[in-house]
């Protein structure tokens, strides 16, 4: 592998790493800022939210930019105010002030990280499928260290270091981006213009739908497990387990189908998604010891898996030529106003509200990855 060709692959798995550590680590943090500021569950959602509705902005800013000037340059702004928004979290007293730095520090993640499945696709042109979900491999290894290591920092420091810490994991993204010349990461054709990029063929829609809904369901439950295993009386090192074995599931599941999302299989794997995840969520509330806790949390997190990089390796395959980054920036702007939308109405839900809420939007995840598969209609590109 050539240099310039491992510093493509590496650049965006760098950045990415702070990007998924959030994933991970915030959630640990909430009963922290629960007890420390006095906050509702409800508070708590807006908190979590304000990232996820910023992010939802960002990567459709960072998409259409990407797109037109260029992705090294919204990259090196997006890791940017990535960083100033966690510093800022990090040094806030109050809740009004946190909101503030969870906003800069989602839109700037908006901003880098629709460009990071393209720059990947085009790093491994003949297999991008493979390339992606071995980067959420890595991803989801990086998260599955992270909840013991906020345990540790909780337990010795105040939740704020964590927010440190993720400013210190996005520098060195920053300095290579600064470094760097840019090879292999300029534009290489004209953008379509942003009303073009929406007419996308009928089967992306569909896929936009899965990810909504199915991204929604994974959020929900990483939201709530903490929160509920702390009302349940889980020490936070218990709690940070639980975490991790989430993310190690999610890591070893892409590290299996690695080799199956490139071929027609893919299909397969995409529906498996919505099944593991109501499997893990009627584990969950039916649990009653913390081994079938884990065993939830490990089927959520490979449903995780089969969901994630299917679903973005379809949408790139099928969206309309020069319009790679926009798709990619409506991929995660819709991923995560599904998690934003069905976090706000389930948080003041009942358990078996939750319950039903949750087998609905998987039923609509299932819908929603059958009818773009080839059983309904001929695939517009070859497998």
């Amino acid at each position: 592998m050539s240099v310039s060709k491992a510093v493509s692959i590496a650049l965006p798995i760098l950045a990415s790493a702070a990007y998924v550590v959030e994933l991970s680590f915030v959630p640990l943090v909430l009963p922290n800022l629960q007890s420390d500021l006095d906050l509702t569950r409800s508070a708590l959602a807006w908190i979590f939210n304000a990232y996820v509705a910023a992010v939802a902005v960002g990567v459709l800013v960072g998409g259409r930019l990407g797109d037109s000037i260029g992705p090294r340059r919204i990259f090196t702004l997006g890791v940017s105010l990535f960083i100033v928004g966690s510093l800022f979290v990090a040094l806030s007293p109050e809740q009004g002030t946190i909101l503030v730095g969870r906003v800069l520090q989602g839109f700037g993640g908006g901003l880098f990280s629709p460009v990071i499945p393209v720059l990947l696709a085009r790093a491994s042109a003949g297999r991008p499928g493979r390339l992606l979900i071995l980067w959420g491999s890595i991803s989801g290894l990086v998260a599955g260290l992270a909840p013991l290591t906020a345990h540790y920092l909780l337990g010795a420091f105040d939740w704020s270091l964590v927010f440190f810490g993720l400013a210190g994991l996005a520098f060195p993204a920053l300095f290579i981006a600064f470094t760097q010349d840019g090879s292999g990461l300029t534009r290489d054709r004209a953008p379509a213009s942003l009303v073009g990029a929406l007419h996308q063929p009928m089967r992306v829609w569909f896929l936009y739908g899965y990810v909504f809904c199915n991204f929604g369901t994974i959020m929900l439950f990483i939201f709530f497990l903490p929160l509920s295993l702390d009302e349940a009386g889980y020490l936070p090192k218990e709690r940070a387990w639980v975490m991790m074995v989430f993310w190690a599931a999610f890591a070893a599941a892409g590290v299996v189908l690695r080799n199956m999302i490139d071929r027609q299989a893919i299909w397969l794997v995409l529906l498996a998604s919505p099944v593991f995840v109501i499997g893990g969520y009627l584990v969950y509330f039916t649990a009653q010891s913390p081994t079938w806790v884990g065993l939830s949390a490990a089927l959520v997190g490979i449903g995780f898996a089969c969901g994630n990089a299917t679903s973005t390796t379809l949408i790139l395959r099928f969206c309309q030529d020069g319009t790679a980054s926009v798709a990619a920036s409506l991929d995660i702007s819709i991923a995560r106003l599904g998690a934003a939308l069905v976090i706000l109405i389930a948080a003041p839900l009942e358990p078996v509200s939750v319950v039903w809420m949750v087998a609905f939007l998987c039923l609509i995840t299932a819908i929603c990855g059958v009818l773009p598969s080839p059983v309904f209609q001929v695939p517009s590109r070859e497998y």
